[in-house]
């Protein structure tokens, strides 16, 4: 592990098409209270990496901000001016070239996989490049699908351009098979769960809750027999008249009201709150968002602090606040912004 290197890629937000990939990387995404990016970097540094480089546009300094940082990685921000595609993040992340091995990662991943799992395969390949993709799908008829980790011997250097955009699938891949090196494909044991969107987000978070009850030690189980599959935090508060259904994680200082209903896979983020007599279900509230009564919530991902009005039917989509006129405009620019949805949510 001393001459191995984590490479971290944090994609570019996706304007336009998803509110929440717009205002926050999808490396910031919340899993069960922690950002995705921070999951990952615990995960290494458990595992032994010592050395970790983050790749990004313009992202470096709000990431940097947003996470707490492990004590035992050597951890170095790379911010690109312009994109370089992901092999140009692999040239300037490598530097001299001299570590062993170098292993890349998507930011946005929610169940890394066991560093020995990643290097046996590449040494089994033989190979100069080993991808790894996430196992076959139950009842889905497409192929395995790539879960962005890759791993290679530092000397792959040389056949990535030295300057300009780089792609690893559409540019160092073919450079290295013309060259005569080998290309390896391994299957990891379980999804790597890398979204990119709110559906896969939704997908990810669901395969993860599964494993609560042995990665977040503030969560306890719910007393209930019928509650199966609930992890409830201690500050939490779920009135007796609602009901939960799991796989279900409820975080501190989350608020379900009297003939709510919950049902799994679900995750209410820390100081949420639902309503009475709502519905929420397959769905993720991150950090004070609030549900208000008699709505109806399915597969959706609410942002923080976005109120959801009373009655509201929503499926199949990101809810976010989203400021309007110029008065919230400069509101935003001044950083009043979050006193103003707190004086907008007491109202």
């Amino acid at each position: 592990m001393q001459n191995t290197k984590a490479i971290i890629l944090v994609g570019a937000r996706d304007f336009g098409r998803c509110p929440l990939a717009s205002r926050l990387p999808t490396a910031l995404w919340p899993i069960v209270g922690r950002p995705a990016l921070e999951r990952l970097l615990s995960h290494l540094a458990d595992r032994g990496i010592r050395q970790a480089v983050i790749c990004s546009n313009g992202e470096g300094p709000v990431l940097a901000e947003s996470i707490c940082a492990d004590s035992r990685l050597e951890l170095k921000f790379i911010d690109e001016s312009l994109p370089v595609g992901t092999a140009g993040c692999i040239r300037h992340a490598a530097g001299d070239g001299t570590d062993e091995l170098l292993i890349v990662f998507p930011a946005n991943i929610v169940c890394p996989p066991e560093i020995d799992v990643l290097i046996d395969a590449h040494r089994r390949g033989r190979s100069d490049l080993t991808v790894m993709l996430n196992p076959h799908r139950e009842n889905s008829t497409l192929a395995p699908q790539a879960s962005g980790i890759y791993i290679c011997n530092s000397d792959i250097l040389q056949h990535i351009s030295q300057v300009g955009y780089s792609d690893i699938k559409e540019g160092l891949i073919p450079e290295m098979l013309r060259a005569g090196k080998t290309i390896h494909a391994a299957v990891l044991p379980s999804d790597a769960g890398n979204f990119r969107d709110r559906r896969e987000y939704l997908q990810a978070v669901a395969n993860y809750i599964e494993n609560v009850p042995q990665s977040h030690p503030d969560l306890k189980a719910a007393e209930k027999a019928a509650s199966q599959g609930v992890w409830v935090a201690a500050n939490a508060r779920v009135d007796s008249q609602a009901r939960i259904f799991g796989p279900t994680v409820i975080m501190d200082g989350a608020t379900v009201s009297s003939g709510a209903v919950v049902l799994g896979p679900t995750v209410l983020g820390n100081n949420t709150a639902i309503g009475e007599d709502s519905v929420v279900m397959n769905s993720v509230l991150w950090d004070g968002a609030q549900v208000g009564s008699d709505c109806r919530i399915r597969r959706c991902v609410v942002d923080c602090h976005t109120a959801v009005r009373g009655n509201t039917v929503a499926e199949e989509k990101s809810i976010s606040f989203k400021p309007r006129g110029r008065f919230w405009q400069v509101a935003l620019y001044v950083g009043l912004l979050p006193l103003l949805i707190l004086e907008r949510l007491g109202s």
